[in-house]
């Protein structure tokens, strides 16, 4: 029987360098991604607090817009109650149509000053609305002809 001897101790040092090494990589790996998931959490909570911040600005924006159209329709109208009257024709025909409710109070308001009344004046909308539709119209530029339409009209 043969036995070989041989001095292991530059072998188990590199090992326990190359240990230590791969100890001290998991731990800078653990801190790279604590501050990547703190980076997150802080991003999602960012943009949650800004999209609640950005809603908010805009439920007001709405309401004040509300607020103005009513004020509107009740000089052109006379009483507050034809001025809610219209705003709920208004709403109700935005929502049964592919208009939205600002356009139709824009087209609305061009329509009434040009002398259309009740419902002569939502089948004018339909009209024109009918022709955006057949010729592939925008709904800012159907405004603005509507717009145009209703100055002729008042000349």
């Amino acid at each position: 029987m043969v036995r070989i001897s041989a001095d292991t101790s530059n072998f188990d040092r590199g090992m326990d360098e190359a240990s230590n090494s791969a100890n001290n990589f998991s731990s800078k790996m653990g801190n790279i991604m604590n501050n990547v998931k703190s980076f997150l959490i802080y991003d999602i909570g960012k943009k949650l607090v800004t999209g609640f911040v950005d809603a908010t600005k805009a439920g007001i924006s709405y309401n004040a817009t509300l607020q103005e159209s009513k004020i509107k329709w009740e000089t052109l109208l006379g009483t507050q109650e034809k001025a809610d009257k219209m705003l709920q024709s208004i709403q109700k025909f935005a929502k049964d149509t592919p208009f939205e409710q600002m356009g139709v109070e824009a087209m609305a308001t061009q329509l009434h000053n040009a002398g259309f009344e009740g419902k002569a004046l939502f089948n004018q909308i339909s009209k024109f609305g009918d022709l955006a539709g057949a010729f592939g119209i925008q709904s800012d530029s159907l405004q603005e002809m509507v717009r145009q339409y209703s100055q002729v009209k008042q000349a």
